[in-house]
């Protein structure tokens, strides 16, 4: 099981790094690469569950952020940001696998969020304040009432939409402001 869960969240993660410029590939999937399958499964479940920081399925990020900061030379805001992609696209890979299992298609918000500039710019700021998501949420409020149109309970999908949609957009602010660096 856990081998088929890995391979879920694999597919997942190159599906969702392909915007990713080749130069910086292999550096910004450096901690992603340096997990064993069981510590991104645990990782996985950790930023879904939005886990105590002292929760030890969190560890794997310390300790391959050093070695990747070692390997790349990272100056402390490249670490930042890879960092940030790492949580953010693991955390994206966690949420898509739930919405995917209640046949939920996120295919549509995820392209809405990825061209939604108001927000990139927001999270480029800095500025996660509750207003921000609100805003990017009620600008998509349509797409994602499409995504769950026909589900029996789809109250309890709104936090988990919204989560991949903060998930998604942080991946490719990240992945931009790590190419620029």
């Amino acid at each position: 099981m856990m081998t088929g869960r890995f391979a879920l969240f694999a597919a997942a993660i190159l599906a969702a790094s392909a915007s990713v410029q080749a130069a910086d590939t292999d550096e910004l999937n450096c901690q992603i690469d340096s997990m064993t399958d069981a510590e991104l499964v645990d990782l996985v479940d950790h930023i879904v569950e939005q886990g105590d920081s002292d929760d030890p399925r969190g560890a794997p990020l310390s300790r391959t952020l050093e070695e990747c900061m070692r390997r790349y030379g990272w100056s402390a805001e490249q670490s930042e940001l890879a960092m940030m992609f790492t949580l953010s696209l693991v955390g994206q890979s966690g949420t898509r696998e739930i919405l995917a299992a209640d046949n939920i298609d996120m295919s549509k918000i995820e392209d809405a969020v990825v061209n939604d500039t108001l927000f990139s710019g927001a999270i480029r700021s800095r500025d996660m304040s509750d207003e921000a998501i609100e805003a990017m949420v009620n600008r998509h409020l349509p797409l994602i009432e499409e995504a769950l149109r026909g589900h029996p309970d789809p109250d309890s999908f709104y936090e988990l939409v919204g989560q991949f949609m903060m998930f998604r957009a942080m991946v490719e602010v990240a992945t931009q402001q790590f190419a620029a660096s």
